[in-house]
């Protein structure tokens, strides 16, 4: 009896249509899902504007070495928490930087703000920031977390208000629960490292000793293991199905013999290059190899799958199949152009933005003080009436803007008086350290930016105050000014509008406190440009002669002796003025302390009754 039972295919191509067409589907499958992992593997390894992991990046993911070597480098000794708290920008969001939890990956950070806006927001977050850091410098000590109350580190200038208490401690277990508690804890994303208790926090707030900055961006023990587990049983069932199918391909023996095995052994190679790489001194040449191994292995799965797909078919479904790759080629490079590339540079763009912020002043020692305009001095004699003089000026015809905005910051803070501090110590962003201790070189350095603020809009005054440089924000900013604030800078141009609305319209607009002369846009803004007139004559000065013009042909005639009697009339008249100008000093500077004590206790009365809301809401 003859054997009706139908011979096993021998190649890809025996096999039926539906069968050639699950094949087909599950290789295709299988690329795409390589594509991802690769994609994966760039956000979870590259840094902020790399198209891929540098080596230097794997170096210190697989072996916790910077690459290339450099003697002599060792980070401070500091704890895990504290170590992912001060990550530099360039380091990936995730285990080795929490920087962003407290401001683009927190849960109510929002979008379209102003440029000042967002200045105030993101400082007020880096004061919580800087604050945890601070606790776990002190040691974590358990009652600041169990009080939910931590002396405010002098450091920090500004917080968000609802982490202060009323006596001005800072909210350490708030600040834990609202920006890291609700990732870490139970159920959420990262459940494996909770941060629900003092102590699970405690855990991580352990110092660790000196070793290479690059030992934070390794890949911890665990994690490793657990990827492990997975390529070698998970991976290893999808390389084994599309090197199998090659195997029954009709090209040359030698070619499926070698090709067929070789993404299984670059595997074994590839994983066993992630443990030898933690090696004391070889490591970072395997971390190196890792690169290599990982090119063979995708090298080597493309080659499968494209080889076996058109050896399974004849010339119609190679047509077919060359049709399918060119649309992938297509899809592939419209989402690098519309989503991968935009994305690089948009993290570029973050990336120099986080710089900037982190960025510190330089050569603070050979900062000068800014010069700022004296008030007039009271002399203590006048002049002998034969000594030659030219005669007095007249004032200046200038708008009543430009002469709040010139007069000296000393004067008294009014209308009438000086604006000057509007730009410094009465400006809402003004450090609060800086009000008590003034004078330090950061004092110093911020005072010559705002300065230059100051100046700009001097110099827009004098301009006639053009229209269309407010209305577009931009004028060409003034040569004799060095240094401004760089929110207020954009292509050389200095915004303007921008300078008005933070330094100005926060008080002289709709609902504040001088809203009876607002300044919100350039029609209201226009009264004050006015040019003043000077103050008319007393009417002493106008029974007076008036002084003879210099003349170049021939000098002029002293004027006629003053009397003695009139000198000391002069004399007693001027000592009773710098009495009174010292007396209302005194009490400018009494009020000044009675006004900033006042703020302060509007400020947390207004706290407590936001916390009165929330239990009442709650």
């Amino acid at each position: 009896m003859s054997d009706t039972r139908p011979s096993m295919p021998s190649t890809l191509r025996d096999l039926p249509l539906a069968g050639k067409l699950v094949v087909s589907v599950f290789l295709l499958s299988v690329g795409i899902g390589y594509l991802s992992a690769l994609m994966q593997l760039r956000m979870s390894t590259a840094g902020k504007g790399e198209a891929a992991p540098t080596p230097a990046r794997v170096v210190a993911r697989y072996s916790g070495k910077t690459w290339p070597p450099q003697e002599g480098v060792h980070a401070e000794p500091k704890s895990r928490l504290q170590a992912i708290l001060e990550a530099p920008p360039q380091v990936p969001w995730g285990n080795t930087n929490m920087v962003p939890a407290f401001t683009t990956k927190s849960g109510d950070w929002p979008k379209n703000l102003s440029p000042e806006a967002l200045a105030q927001l993101t400082a007020e977050r880096d004061g919580e920031r800087q604050s945890l850091i601070a606790w776990v410098k002190a040691g974590a000590p358990e009652a600041a977390y169990t009080n939910d109350a931590f002396a405010k580190p002098s450091e920090v200038a500004v917080i968000t208000p609802k982490y202060l208490t009323a006596d001005g401690m800072v909210k350490i277990a708030s600040i834990l629960n609202d920006r890291c508690v609700r990732c870490h804890s139970k159920g959420e994303e990262q459940e494996k490292f909770p941060l629900e208790t003092y102590a699970q926090v405690k855990e991580y707030t352990k110092v660790l000793p000196a070793t290479d900055p690059a030992k934070g961006e390794q890949i911890s023990v665990k994690a490793l293991t657990q990827s492990t587990h997975v390529h070698m049983l998970g991976f290893s069932m999808l390389y084994l199905l599309t090197g199998f199918i090659f195997a029954f391909t009709s090209y040359p023996l030698w070619l499926r013999a070698t090709l067929g095995p070789l993404v299984l052994l670059a595997q074994i190679a590839d994983i066993s290059c992630w443990w030898l790489a933690r090696l004391e001194s070889v490591g970072p040449y395997f971390a190196l190899a890792i690169m290599g191994t990982g090119a063979v292995v995708g090298l080597g799965l493309a080659a499968q799958i494209v080889l076996s797909l058109f050896n399974m078919f004849g010339r119609a479904g190679k047509v077919v199949l060359a049709g399918l790759f060119g649309l992938g080629v297509v899809l592939l490079g419209l989402i690098q152009v519309l989503v991968l590339l935009p994305m690089i540079e948009e993290e570029k763009r973050e990336l120099e933005v986080l710089q900037k912020e982190n960025s510190t002043v330089e050569n603070r020692d050979q900062l000068q003080p800014p010069v700022a305009p004296q008030p007039p001095k009271l002399q203590d004699d006048p002049k002998p009436a034969d000594s030659k003089q030219d005669p007095p000026k007249p004032a200046a015809n200038i708008s009543h803007l430009q002469r709040i905005i010139e007069a000296p910051e000393d004067l008294p803070w009014k209308k009438d008086g000086s604006m000057a501090a509007a730009f410094t110590k009465k400006s809402v962003d003004w450090p609060a350290e800086f009000k008590k201790k003034p004078g330090t070189p950061e004092e110093l350095a911020l005072r010559k930016k705002r300065d230059g603020e100051r100046l700009a809009m001097i110099a827009w005054i004098k301009a006639g105050a053009p229209r269309e440089a407010y209305e577009k924000d931009a004028f060409d900013k003034p040569a004799e000014i060095t240094e401004i604030t760089e929110e207020f800078l954009e292509g050389g141009k200095v915004k303007i509008q921008s300078i008005i609305t933070e330094r100005c319209a926060r008080c002289h607009g709709e609902g504040a406190e001088q809203e009876a002369s607002p300044l919100e846009n350039y029609e209201q803004i226009s009264k004050y440009l006015k040019v003043e007139k000077p103050a008319a004559p007393s009417p002493a000065s106008k029974s007076a002669p008036a002084p003879a013009p210099k003349s170049s042909q021939a000098p002029a005639s002293p004027p006629a002796p003053v009397p003695a009697a009139n000198l000391g009339a002069w004399k007693a008249e001027n000592d009773s003025l710098r009495q009174r100008a010292a007396q209302l000093e005194q009490q400018l500077r009494d009020m000044t302390v009675q006004y900033d004590t006042v703020k302060a206790q509007i400020k947390q009365v207004e706290q407590k009754e936001q916390q009165a809301r929330a239990e009442v809401s709650k």
